[in-house]
């Protein structure tokens, strides 16, 4: 078959499309970094890709998870600490309204004592974190604890909100992986519920009765009673900072595995640019070669036209 100078145009304009081509990818991949900048790139390499993006997004959102949860479980640490503090605080002002040889007078002065740690604790109990009540459970928009009130404006007794304080309230830290941040506010409070003994707002209100009627008895019963108290906040201390250093842990994990996952990422689509730019400098000058040889064997009219 006899090759015409048409089929030889053919022939290099094709060769010359193919280069072309060829140097514009490899200029996309040096000037992206990427050497997947479409599908059609890599159809194979593109589904990997998209793999471990997904995996990516999903590990970012749960080291947002665990970063939120370390935030408000440090806070609630620090609300616990304070409750401590009062707890004792009234323990001490127990022991001193114990003793025989106070006056009703100087009870009286404790007793106003009392009510100012009584008034800090309900404070405590109705503690809101970024807009929050931190012991209102799923109803962190409903104050937790309402206080009744005599004449006098002392507190007589302290309800947990009719919408419910003790639900847990989860984090997604892993997949299918979710572990609770919170403490309920009644557990921590009122643990057999509102005006029972171990009820923490209870406590101070006959403690504090107790010292304005200067009844050794009632006051004697608050010391067992804080005692507890004081040892069940500490014991919610403890199982908040356990979790806490879960949550560092899982953080640390997270962390970890997301720069394996943005390496294998890399493996898939990112251009070796040593490689890409030797790459592109031959195909550069085979596209020049190929129009070189084309003008030799092509009229110089055609090779204008194509050029």
């Amino acid at each position: 078959m006899r090759v015409t100078n048409w089929m030889r145009s053919n022939d290099l304009i094709y060769e010359l499309s193919r280069r072309i081509e060829n140097v514009n990818d490899l200029g996309k991949q040096i000037a992206s970094g990427k050497r997947i900048n479409k599908p059609s790139d890599d159809p194979a390499g593109t589904g990997k890709a998209l793999h471990f993006r997904h995996r990516i997004a999903r590990n970012e959102q749960h080291q947002r998870n665990v970063e939120d949860g370390l935030s408000n479980m440090s806070y609630l640490d620090g609300v616990l600490n304070g409750v401590g503090s009062l707890l004792n605080e009234a323990l001490s002002k127990a022991v001193q309204g114990d003793n025989e040889a106070l006056t009703a007078e100087d009870r009286l002065v404790l007793a106003n004592e009392v009510d100012q740690l009584l008034e800090e604790l309900l404070s405590k109990g109705n503690t809101s974190y970024s807009g929050k009540f931190i012991f209102g459970g799923y109803q962190s928009k409903s104050t937790p604890f309402i206080a009744e009130r005599n004449d006098d404006g002392l507190i007589t007794a302290v309800n947990p909100s009719s919408a419910g304080i003790d639900e847990k309230i989860a984090r997604e830290i892993g997949v299918g992986l979710r572990e609770s941040i919170n403490i309920g506010g009644g557990e921590h409070f009122q643990p057999s519920g509102e005006g029972e003994a171990d009820d923490m707002f209870q406590m101070l209100i006959n403690l504090r009765d107790g010292l304005i009627n200067n009844d050794s008895d009632v006051i004697g019963e608050q010391i067992d009673y804080l005692q507890d108290a004081i040892d069940h906040n500490s014991l919610s201390r403890s199982t908040i900072g356990a979790k806490i250093n879960y949550f560092d842990r899982r953080l640390e994990q997270l962390t970890a595995a997301e720069v394996t996952l943005e390496d294998s990422l890399s493996k898939v689509e990112d251009v070796d640019l040593l490689e890409a730019a030797l790459n592109f400098e031959q195909e550069q000058t085979a596209y020049t070669a190929a129009i070189s040889v084309g003008a030799q064997i092509i009229q110089m009219s055609l090779v204008n036209f194509v050029g």
